[in-house]
């Protein structure tokens, strides 16, 4: 097609819709509008026909069927190929389970580029616990022993991965391969680095590298070209826009074959998701501008209220052809699957009515001239004192303490505000100053007591609420050990075996952010989750750090939320909106939390009148989530605690079918 009014003419090839005879859009090869127009009788013009719209001259090079331009597929290239079987060592093969077989045959087609000629790259994305290192493990042994030609596949491997795991990943390739058949060489932080590098590269001992991101990233150019496949732990952490420091460093080892490994591929909106398929495999969806145009911006059109029946059907075709394409490069099964090996597993929701303390700074705070000004003024919220109103709604329901500014006279916002609610000698950490730490303070006794001698885990986003929990714990003289940011990886690795072998530790304090990527917490069969994130992933990695593989015991998770106020919910937020993500429709192109003022409403208010509001909003939508008052059928001494502590017990029956998202 032509541009009729350039002098030189460019040429270039292009998508033409026709509708009802007339009606003609034009669209380049990435969906980008071109041009529209009417143009009589072109409906069925055979090849070679020529076609005037706007400034372009247009010459039919073909049809194609309407289904290939309703899906997207006309926009983008490739199709999906066959199979192959994968011969695997019996040495592991007999630890493998049915569906990590099947993993394991998913990643050797993708990495060898059975699936589609030209793409060598996979994704994935069990859920936590499903043995997803093993599988990997697995497939790394198999492509350095044998291929098709009858030599080895793959020479080197580097597996990146958060720090907190490269001892980790080391400790599990000994584990199941043992030093006489592979060593993992982990690379270190510092001098000796570069000598580490020049070994791996001489190839004569070490096959494997087990590297961080940060420790890598300093030393991809000597690596680059060297290294036959590469293995991203944790890759959710590459979610940043393709031009980020760490996915253009790992770009630069030149290495086609590549894994993406992660438990949560989709945890805030398709921009992020794009950015890690785009990674394994450039050019899968297209640019990113493609994307949006072919598959983002129909399916949120599809998804407005004002909505057309034309434009449902197409954001339903692309939603479609979005899962097919990215189905052929990315596994994922849910942890249902470790219910026929694993002990059962409980997850209650215990609603906790707030201290009269909270209830009183709750409501000074909603009348706060900060929370007025932001629903009463004519123009937009503001983003950052909304931010700030949420946070301060956030740390009183955890505890008043996190508010509690004392004799400090500089202060001012909206703990000053606050201060002359508190009590004359107001003392820090006590627990009835918090209904949630008065109904973790019933459970941890009922759990901690008990003749069976279990241990639990305690899950916050806050590591001043872990302050607090681990006071609570010194008073009654339960030993605590903690896992923080500030911990380093090498130490973190420490205090898990120990707390997993009964060395130490009654209570394992867990910040969620530093905890919920990879350790494997099997020494409890108990987790307390203290309070909610805004992404749900956030939460169920944390929750999943007790139910996995060496479990041996019936493990619950306990999952504490403040009645009434913002606590409950982030939570109904969540299960609101955790069906989009299992089918690839949630297009959200925004970064973290954003609210109407009609949402900022309802979060900034609190119900004292209820004891759950979230089962009856849940029951009188049509969400279909399943729950179930257990408070008249409890067998369980540590939900008897959290009743007598004024805590309602719902079970929530289908929270581990809750989406990634």
């Amino acid at each position: 097609m032509p541009n009729k009014k350039r002098k030189n003419k460019s040429f270039a090839d292009g998508i033409l819709e026709v509708k009802e005879g007339s009606s003609c859009t034009l669209y380049d090869e990435e969906g980008k509008l071109i041009s529209k127009g009417n143009v009589k009788g072109c409906k069925d013009m055979p090849e070679g026909a020529e076609i005037p719209l706007g400034n372009w001259d247009l010459e039919v090079d073909q049809q194609i069927d309407a289904e290939r331009f309703r899906s997207g597929q006309c926009f983008l290239k490739g199709n999906v190929q066959g199979v192959t079987p994968v011969v695997v060592d019996p040495y592991l093969g007999r630890h493998l389970r049915p569906h990590q077989r099947e993993g394991l045959q998913f990643l050797f087609e993708c990495v060898m580029g059975l699936r589609e000629a030209g793409r060598f790259g996979a994704v994935l994305a069990d859920d936590m616990g499903l043995g997803k290192t093993l599988q990997v493990i697995t497939l790394i042994w198999t492509l350095l022993r044998q291929g098709p030609s009858g030599k080895p596949t793959v020479k080197r491997v580097i597996v990146v991965t958060p720090c907190s795991l490269t001892q980790n990943w080391a400790d599990e390739i000994k584990k199941w391969l043992g030093n006489e058949r592979i060593k993992a060489l982990v690379l270190q932080a510092g001098p000796e680095a570069k000598g580490q590098v020049l070994d791996f590269k001489a190839g004569n001992v070490w096959k494997v590298m087990v590297a961080s991101y940060e420790t890598l990233r300093k030393h991809t150019e000597a690596l680059a070209g060297c290294v036959d496949l590469l293995v991203c732990d944790e890759g959710h952490r590459l979610k940043a826009a393709a031009g980020s420091k760490t996915i253009s460093a790992l770009l630069a080892l030149r290495c086609p074959r590549r894994i993406l490994v992660t438990g949560t591929p989709l945890q805030n909106n398709l921009d992020e998701f794009f950015a890690l398929v785009n990674f394994v495999n450039p050019d899968l969806l297209g640019s990113v501008g493609t994307f949006r145009r072919i598959f983002g911006e129909p399916i949120s059109r599809s998804r407005d209220r004002n909505v057309t029946p034309e434009e449902v059907a197409l954001g339903q075709q692309r939603s479609a052809e979005l899962g097919r394409r990215v189905d052929a490069f990315m596994l994922r099964r849910t942890k249902e699957i470790n219910a026929a090996y694993l002990p059962p597993l409980h997850s209650f929701v215990v609603f906790c009515p707030p201290s009269p303390l909270q209830v009183a700074l709750y409501k000074q705070l909603v009348r706060s001239n900060m929370v007025t000004s932001l629903l009463t003024s004519s123009g937009g919220a503001n983003e950052g004192s909304a931010l700030a109103c949420i946070m301060a709604m956030r740390k009183l329901c955890n505890h008043p303490d996190m508010l509690f500014v004392g004799d400090d006279m500089e202060a001012s916002g909206v703990e000053a505000d606050l201060h002359p609610l508190y009590p004359a000698r107001y003392q820090l950490g006590q627990p009835q100053h918090s209904g949630k730490m008065q109904v973790l303070e019933g459970l941890l006794a009922a759990i901690l007591g008990g003749k069976s001698g279990e241990r639990a885990v305690v899950v916050s986003n806050s590591t001043k609420t872990l302050d607090r929990v681990s006071a609570m714990c010194d008073g009654h003289k339960w030993t605590t050990v903690r896992i923080c940011g500030d911990v380093n990886a090498a130490k973190r690795q420490d205090i898990v075996t120990a707390f997993n072998r009964h060395n130490v530790g009654q209570v394992l304090l867990l910040s969620a952010k530093a905890g919920g990527a990879g350790l494997n917490l099997v020494g409890a069969n108990r987790l307390i989750l203290f309070d909610t994130d805004w992404n749900p992933a956030t939460d169920l990695q944390a929750m999943a750090r007790i139910w996995r593989d060496g479990q041996t015991r019936p493990c619950t998770i306990y999952r504490l939320l403040t009645t009434g106020a913002i606590d409950e919910k982030m939570y109904q937020r969540q299960l609101m909106k955790g069906e989009l993500a299992d089918t690839m429709e949630q297009t959200s192109m925004q970064k973290g939390p954003s609210f109407t003022r009609e949402e900022l409403r309802a979060l900034f208010s609190l119900n004292t009148s209820t004891s759950c509001e979230t089962a009856i909003i849940m029951q009188n939508s049509a969400s279909g989530h399943d729950w179930q008052d257990v408070k008249g059928s409890m067998d369980d001494e540590p939900l008897k605690a959290c009743v007598a502590s004024g805590g309602c017990v719902l079970s929530l029956l289908e929270e581990w079918n809750l989406s990634q998202v």
